[in-house]
Order: structure tokens, then sequence, then C-alpha cells
């Protein structure tokens, strides 16, 4: 750019990588779910997303939509997060979305009055409120088989209290990170459960 005497220079991106234009890679409406359960949704897998960029497909959220319910999975192989939520499925799908960009939709559509719709294709996913709308790039790595990961008939119920729970937790991760393996561990016995550092 030339102004006069002064002269900018602009690092610029090829025109085929902005995908404002890429509405025909979006083809398909995939469900609607409402902006609480999608910020619900997003809040509660956002914890256990990875940050190793090594580990690309950690670093997502693997979404499906399935007979009425969405679904959303995270984990950075130490922590894992499941959640689902009533939503509208017009095709069954499965989406792994970068977890950046979820956080980033949440808080455009947040204000949204109408149900967001979710709309994808084989690279890109699309979140459209009644006023706003975000498109993004969806990961092409391989997730994870998160169904072994979850125990469904796990022999031990234990019901504590969330405040306590934490509280431990706490207390435990401070003598954890000083310890060369950090972690903690759980025992349950005799109607005690029991937090200590490893």
């Amino acid at each position: 750019l030339t102004a006069g005497r002064r002269k900018a220079t602009i690092p610029c991106l090829p025109a085929d990588e902005y995908h404002y234009n890429a509405s025909y890679l979006l083809n398909k409406q995939l469900a609607s779910i409402s902006p609480e359960e999608l910020s619900r949704f997003i809040s509660t897998c956002a914890h256990c997303a990875g940050t190793e960029m090594s580990r690309l497909a950690l670093t997502g959220v693997l979404l499906e939509f399935e007979n009425g319910v969405a679904k959303g999975t995270c984990t950075d192989a130490y922590t894992f997060a499941h959640v689902e939520s009533p939503a509208i499925v017009f095709e069954n799908a499965s989406l792994l979305i970068p977890i950046t960009a979820l956080q980033k939709a949440a808080k455009l559509l947040s204000d949204s009055e109408s149900d967001i719709v979710v709309s994808g294709g084989t690279s890109l996913c699309r979140m459209d409120g009644d006023v706003s709308q975000i498109t993004f790039s969806l990961l092409s790595a391989t997730y994870v088989d998160y169904r072994r990961l979850m125990h469904h008939d796990a022999p031990t119920t234990v019901t504590v209290s969330c405040r306590e729970l934490l509280s431990c937790v706490r207390q435990c991760s401070i003598a954890a990170n000083d310890n060369q393996k950090g972690c903690v561990t759980v025992n349950v016995e005799n109607n005690r459960f029991t937090v200590r550092a490893a």
C-alpha cells in the first residue's frame, strides 16, 4: 500500500485458504441444538482437551449426532469427558472439531434466541445462530476408540460430596506435583473414600 511517501506491506494468505465462499463444502445440515446445551457441552469437554500438537486428534472434541442425541467426547489421555445432550438430528454424523473452535463458537452464538444449526462436510463445519455464523476446519486425524475407556459394568459405585472431593484432590495435587509420578491414588473401602498423593 502506498500513500504519498509512505509505504506499507501487509502479509496475506492465499485466497483459496479462506473459507467464506466454501458453502459448497457444507451441503448437509446435520443437527440442531439449543445454545444452552451447546455451551454446557463445550464447558464440560474443554477441561479434558489435549494441548500437545504431536497428538493432534486429542486437541479436538469428537462430536457425534445419532438418534436424537448429540454426544461429545474429549480426552488428553489422562482425563476423559463424555457428555450427551438432546438434539434434533437430521443425519447421523461424526465430526472431530478443534476445542478452540468450539469455544469461540460458544461465545459467538451464546446470545442466539433460536437453536444452533450444525452443518458439515468432509473438511469443514458451520454453526448458524439466528444472527451470527461461524465456520471452521475439522481435524483430519483419527480419534481414539473412546468406548473402550468407558466401563459400563463397573462393580463399584460410590456417591461422594462434590465439595469434599474437590478439596481432597486440590490438597493432594500440591504434594503430587512435587512427586516424579505426579499421580494420586484413590481407595474405596469400608464406606470410606480416600485420596492420597502417590
